[in-house]
């Protein structure tokens, strides 16, 4: 039996000495098969799902996992074979391999069998300790297509677990595994289409927590699941039974956050987690819906050290910045102009910038940069002062309280040029700088198949937009971090031509700037190409270069205002220019309702104006 790496740093090679149990029938023969084998909790642990057509078929896709050659498709031959080897002189070998199967059939079938010693599975449970689960989740990393939805993961609480010792608990991952030569167009392509292998795998949380919160600048939210520990160790022996099992990756559902709510089900008989999911698993989702079910008892936040290190900045006026940055070159004579409470400020800001380039910049001279980390410590040591530096307060709104990634709309459209129209929209996820940003990262943008059809009142029905991929990040620049807005999107839609709306299929990308505060009032400007094609260009592809800019308000925690301005030069084409300008504000209720309206004056072969309100409710 494979057993994957990350799981043979916790345990030693699987070795157990079958013994002879024949004297003992451990199988009930009243039993009924057939309807054992349906049973939602063997279904669970054999991660079955019915097929298209008709039947079963486990998500799990490595034949190691299965008894039976037959296994992955029948859960009825499976049930048997895992039977039929817990009455065999395999008994012990096939019990250890598989606890969580064996403590349920012989619940079910009222087995006079006991659990045999297992020192392999005892080994690694020791290890563990597990007495509670948390599920963690590191926001959103934008520039990171595996991630850019944010990540969810377990930590394993042990038992005398403080707050203090949380990083050397253990946690339970669930990630695809790349080939490290596909770039990140490539490996979204794959994840589409699971082509990827995916794996559980079990390793200490400081390493998570080190990549997500400290490498990548991403905040972590941490909810504690209210599971007793007899539900947690059903949890952790299915996960011992998962090493062997490989699973095909597919970015939208069978991702990390719906294998992990897959594990999680096991904790109880009734628990249902996964058929909200069917067809995409977006994090922040799978979050409310652990909330919707009960199971989450608290929460709590782990700021990252960028986030910390903006709170520091933000608590310094520029010159004490600069200041800051000259100590962390070894300059530390400016620091004579002040008092000390303002001396230790920036001897703090100093060290934690140059310990986070520390982690961030590899070309720093890691020497050097050690030497003068030391020398500051040295100095502010000598400051008899508290640090000047208020707390980091937590977020005024947790992923529990974001809105749902799904979006349907229905709204009303007037335009000078074509006929007034009901309008039904839909989004397959996530989040567009309109929606309500609490739980979100803020500045950032991402939606997938946000499609609009049009109904006017002949009767006449259009497909006016179809955005396969639309994604901005406008991080706003400022004196700690050099941050690039950029942003995509490709799709279908319609522009004003001769006394009508015509059809264009583009792909448009800018690069460019942001500045301000994204969760108060941040502007940015993107220079931005385009390719064009449909009726709008005669069929013809002509490109077209330009400027995309705007600004995005956040009026209080309900409301949103978004200004946005564009204007193109295009190339081979009947007009030189085309150019749209699009004022749009959002009130926000509730976390699963919206409402929007929009004003706009578009031109290209043609102009018009129009206005728009639409309600949406978020699921």
């Amino acid at each position: 039996m494979h057993i994957p790496s990350t799981f043979k740093n916790l345990i030693s090679p699987l070795v157990i000495i079958s013994a002879s149990l024949l004297s003992t029938d451990v199988i009930a023969e009243s039993s009924n098969y057939d309807e054992l084998a349906q049973h939602p909790y063997w279904l669970k642990l054999g991660h079955y799902h019915p097929n298209i057509l008709s039947g079963w078929q486990s998500q799990i896709d490595s034949s190691d996992f299965f008894i039976s050659p037959e296994g992955k498709k029948d859960p009825l031959s499976e049930l048997k074979a895992t039977l039929d080897k817990f009455n065999s002189d395999e008994f012990e070998l096939y019990a250890c391999m598989y606890p969580a199967r064996f403590n349920w059939l012989r619940e079910k079938l009222h087995l006079n069998q006991t659990m045999p010693t297992c020192p392999d599975l005892e080994t690694w449970k020791s290890t563990l300790n597990p007495k509670g689960l948390t599920m963690v989740f590191p926001t959103a990393f934008i520039n990171n297509p595996e991630s850019m939805f944010g990540h969810t993961l377990l930590r394993i609480d042990a038992h005398n677990q403080t707050k203090n010792s949380e990083l050397v608990a253990y946690a339970v991952n669930f990630a695809a595994d790349p080939d490290s030569s596909d770039n990140a167009a490539l490996f979204v392509i794959k994840g589409f289409a699971g082509s990827y292998p995916g794996y559980f795998s079990v390793m200490p949380y400081y390493r998570k927590v080190k990549e997500y919160n400290d490498l990548e600048s991403r905040d972590i939210w941490e909810f504690p699941l209210a599971l007793s520990e007899d539900e947690v160790e059903k949890v952790i022996l299915h996960l011992w039974e998962l090493q062997p099992a490989v699973f095909d990756y597919f970015y939208m559902d069978e991702n990390c956050s719906y294998q992990l709510l897959s594990l999680l089900q096991l904790a109880r008989e009734d628990l249902d987690l996964v058929s909200d999911f069917e067809y995409s698993a977006v994090p922040s989702d799978t979050i409310i819906a652990l909330n919707n079910h009960g199971l989450i008892s608290d929460v709590s936040y782990r700021a990252s050290y960028g986030t910390r290190l903006l709170h520091f900045a933000s608590q310094l006026n520029e010159d004490e910045l600069n200041v800051a940055s000259e100590v962390m070159g070894g300059d530390t004579q400016s620091l004579e102009q002040y008092d000390a409470i303002r001396r230790a400020a920036i001897l703090e800001m100093a060290y934690e910038w140059l310990n986070f380039r520390f982690y961030d910049d590899p070309n720093l001279d890691r020497n050097t940069a050690i030497e003068t980390l030391n020398k500051l410590l040295i100095e502010r040591s000598r400051l008899k002062v508290k640090s000047p530096y208020s707390s980091l307060s937590e977020p005024d709104f947790s992923p529990i309280e974001s809105h749902g990634s799904r979006r349907l709309g229905i709204g009303f459209t007037s335009k000078k040029i074509a006929n007034d129209h009901l309008n039904i929209n839909w989004r397959a996820t996530y989040h567009d700088l309109l929606d309500r940003s609490g739980g979100f990262v803020p500045g950032a943008s991402i939606s997938f198949l946000n499609t609009e059809l049009s109904v006017d009142s002949e009767g006449d029905t259009k497909l006016n937009k179809l955005y396969f991929v639309d994604v901005s990040a406008l991080a706003p620049d400022n004196n700690i971090f050099n941050s690039i807005a950029w942003n995509l999107r490709t799709g279908f839609d319609r522009q004003p031509d001769d006394n009508e709306w015509s059809e264009r299929w583009f792909l448009r990308g800018g690069i460019g700037k942001a500045w301000g505060d994204s969760n108060q009032l941040h502007s940015y400007m993107l220079l931005s190409g385009e390719a064009n094609t449909g009726k709008i260009t005669n069929d013809d592809l002509n490109a077209a270069i330009g400027i995309d800019a705007g600004v995005v308000v956040q009026l209080n925690s309900d409301n949103k205002m978004h200004i946005n301005a564009q204007a193109y030069k295009l190339f081979d084409d009947d007009v030189d220019y085309h150019s749209k300008l699009t004022i749009g504000w959002q009130w926000s209720p509730a976390r699963q309702w919206g409402l929007r309206n929009e004003l706009g004056y578009q031109e290209w072969n043609g102009y018009d104006a129009f206005g728009k309100l639409t309600m949406y409710y978020y699921y």
